[in-house]
């Protein structure tokens, strides 16, 4: 793939952090949302650090050219703690398709009985399957198509919904019935960044390398951030006037309350968010596997259907219980990443190499 331009880089970077708990509300509700006014100033914290993280993640692999996973992070470190950084990296991936799965069945299931919403769930898997196959360049493409698509749909439900309920932004919420894992608003705040930047590494390692040059990368990465934050920010007023926290997919309902059609429209970018996500997770996994195990085609056609088969199974769990449980617990484990990515960056800028 040649080199792409900056507003492509930057929708891709904006892409890496988005999903079915962004997009919907579900995810911002759990680590944010949940501390009123609090949730929105550790939101906006949680998102700058997090493009500040992309920017110096993404200079470090342009300058030594260290554009694969097992490279990027924890190549200069003893071997096995290399082994359990990508094994984890692994881990975190195959939850990601997991939960997008799931959050797509309970997209359809809102606008269609159980038995539908299942088999096109199971339909889903098989089309991250089959796209598996096209890698970064057709990843790019469909996250410069949709992500302008995604921040202009969000911003206007959030505006028409705002205009009809008006601004209500709750004071801090009493933290006694929430999650154990997200107990403290700052804690949940540095655990969102944790694990989006954790989930997030396997593409921009590679992202890097089309880059023009590094001053292209921090451009691309705070813009990136600030479609992030436009999103954010959206979705969680909208949330707060209108109460719909308590749904699987908050925002799917209140673009269904101010008009069926865009319910449709939303619930079509929805899709894609979900499945770029699962699509790029399941990318990271595929091209780790194979450089390692999978010597023919046949192999990895296999691997592909025997992976996309058991992220089927493990999505019926259920998707608001997914990211309670499994985000906060990676936010945990990313801690490490990050220190290391920033000592990384200082350990070669005072040493010059």
């Amino acid at each position: 793939m040649n080199k792409i331009s900056t507003l492509s880089i930057a929708t891709t970077v904006t892409g890496a952090f988005i999903g079915a708990g962004f997009v919907s509300g579900q995810e911002l509700w759990q680590f944010f949302g949940v501390f009123g006014k609090t949730g929105i100033f550790t939101m906006l914290l949680s998102l700058t650090v997090l493009g500040a993280l992309c920017t110096v993640f993404t200079r470090y692999c342009k300058s030594t050219e260290r554009f694969y996973l097992d490279q990027a992070v924890f190549g200069d470190s003893p071997r096995w703690m290399n082994r359990v950084f990508c094994t984890l990296e692994m881990i975190i991936y195959f939850f990601l398709c997991v939960i997008m799965t799931s959050g797509f069945t309970a997209l359809v299931d809102s606008f269609a009985s159980k038995t539908v919403a299942n088999t096109l769930g199971f339909v889903f898997v098989i089309l991250v399957g089959m796209a598996l196959f096209f890698g970064l360049q057709g990843l790019v493409r469909l996250f410069s198509l949709f992500i302008p698509l995604l921040v202009l749909a969000t911003v206007i439900i959030s505006a028409v919904t705002l205009i009809k309920n008006g601004i209500v932004i709750p004071p801090t919420a009493d933290c006694s019935e929430k999650n154990i894992l997200l107990s403290n608003p700052l804690l949940s705040c540095f655990l969102s960044l944790s694990y989006n930047f954790f989930g997030s590494v396997g593409i921009l390692a590679p992202l890097s390398e089309k880059a023009r040059s590094k001053k292209q990368l921090t451009v691309s990465s705070i813009l990136g951030a600030l479609l992030l934050i436009a999103i954010a920010i959206s979705i969680l007023l909208a949330i707060f006037s209108t109460g719909t926290e308590t749904k699987a997919l908050p925002m799917l309902e209140i673009a269904k309350e101010l008009n069926p059609a865009l319910a449709v429209l939303y619930a079509v970018l929805l899709s894609a968010a979900m499945f770029s996500c699962s699509f790029s997770s399941g990318v990271c996994i595929v091209l780790f596997v194979e450089k390692r195990f999978l010597q023919s085609h046949r192999k990895k056609i296999l691997f592909i259907l025997v992976y996309t088969l058991i992220v089927y199974l493990v999505s019926t769990v259920g998707f608001t219980d997914l990211i309670s449980t499994v985000y906060p617990i990676f936010g945990y484990v990313g801690f490490a990443l990050i220190l290391k990515v920033v000592y990384n960056a200082i350990h070669r800028r005072t040493h010059n190499v």
